[in-house]
């Protein structure tokens, strides 16, 4: 009777165990699809946000590009509406200088603060030296155009501006080029798991079965990875 009864508890004991170990792999494996869903869809905000604000600086780069050099072009050709082609412009300017808060912020909160600085503002290297950045391009080559419309009538002036304007596309080109460039960091971060390619660079951050591998050159060492730090 004793031995059917420890037969029997020995039995109930094992499904237990057996049923609450699996509870307990389905829970963690839950946990994880939630958790890898909570990670793709925030990628996919976040890759939508950048999309969104590259087509918007490259609409908004474009409009007041086209709209000077329609006015150059005026210009330079005698048109006969040339006051209307410059309210235009200006509208075209007005709505630049509002938009360009907006970007800096946003690229501000995408940590590309640099990208914000050296090339959708610019920096001025001097009155006749190179300058970078979309706005301080079409700040320059604004300046050039007053100068033409106010009395100095010399063309080369207006040739400058032209010149200044495809330094700004070149600019709206680079920045667009970095976007993406962004994009497709935050899916290859959600692909590897915040993880580098481990190197004599991050031993420190590797784990201990991770250096025996590549200690003793195992064939699955070339594909070893370790955590990245965090960044708070």
């Amino acid at each position: 009777m004793s031995a059917l009864f420890n037969t029997i508890f020995g039995v109930l004991c094992t499904a237990l165990l057996g049923t609450y170990i699996t509870n307990k792999i389905a829970e963690f494996f839950q946990r994880r699809t939630v958790l890898n869903n909570i990670k793709i869809k925030k990628a996919e905000e976040q890759i939508k946000q950048i999309s969104d604000l590259s087509i918007r600086i490259n609409k908004s780069s474009a409009s007041r590009r086209f709209a000077m050099q329609n006015l150059i072009n005026a210009l330079l050709n005698n048109g006969q509406n040339i006051d209307e082609i410059r309210n235009e412009y200006r509208i075209e300017v007005k709505n630049w200088n509002i938009d360009l808060t907006s970007y800096n912020i946003e690229l501000s909160m995408m940590s590309l603060t640099e990208l914000a600085i050296h090339h959708l503002e610019g920096v001025d290297y001097g009155e006749n030296a190179y300058a970078s950045g979309v706005h301080r391009n079409f700040f320059k080559a604004h300046n050039l155009l007053n100068r033409y419309i106010n009395g100095d009538k010399n063309t080369l002036l207006l040739i400058k501006a032209q010149d200044l304007l495809n330094i700004s596309y070149k600019e709206t080109k680079y920045i667009s080029e970095q976007l993406v460039i962004e994009s497709n960091n935050i899916w290859n971060n959600l692909k590897n798991n915040e993880t580098d390619p481990l190197s004599i660079y991050n031993l420190g951050r590797a784990e201990t079965f991770q250096l025996i591998l590549a200690i003793f050159h195992h064939p699955r060492s070339n594909f070893l990875r370790v955590k990245r730090p965090s960044r708070d």
